[in-house]
């Protein structure tokens, strides 16, 4: 096996903590082989250069899809290529530059499950999401969320499956 190696194991371990309210920060990673430390080259996380989500628009859009979304933040990659996904589904990016990527959702069926949301640049990995999401809901008053029925009226009795996520769009309820 001329120009290769085996390796019988390979473990990342350490996580390193700052407190610190500066933007930037160095470390040297230490790499260590049959146990002998040898360090790396100095790491430094900037702040300036992290890409950041700040805000997503609108918060939630119709099962149906063609929704336009909006993701506002700083820092974006300016020559990656951003893909978007929200609990699993594509949305496809429309444009994008430092500041905003513009997707168009896809419909969802109904999976009883919780928000999710990833964007990732093409080169550069995921981007943390602050905890904000895109949510999935099914409308009151679309006839879609109702089998294709008209919507309860009053007196009616309704049963809403866990997970599925229902917003209430009408002025007063019946």
């Amino acid at each position: 096996m001329s120009g290769s190696c085996r390796v019988g194991e390979f473990r990342l371990t350490g996580v390193e903590a700052v407190a610190s309210e500066t933007s930037t920060h160095a470390c040297t990673p230490s790499l260590t082989v049959n146990g002998e430390a040898q360090d790396l080259e100095v790491v430094t996380y900037d702040s300036d250069m992290t890409p950041k989500l700040t805000a997503v628009s609108p918060r939630f859009g119709t099962v149906l899809g063609s929704t336009t979304v909006t993701l506002t933040g700083e820092n974006f990659p300016a020559d990656a290529t951003a893909t978007v996904t929200f609990d699993d589904r594509v949305c496809t990016v429309q444009s994008q530059s430092t500041t905003e990527i513009v997707c168009l959702t896809n419909d969802k069926p109904y999976v009883p499950d919780s928000p999710r949301m990833s964007i990732n640049f093409e080169g550069f990995g995921q981007m943390a999401t602050s905890d904000l999401v895109y949510r999935y809901v099914s409308l009151w008053s679309d006839t879609e969320t109702w089998g294709g029925d008209i919507p309860p009226l009053e007196g009616e009795s309704v049963s809403i499956p866990t997970g599925q996520h229902l917003l209430f769009d009408l002025d007063s309820s019946p």
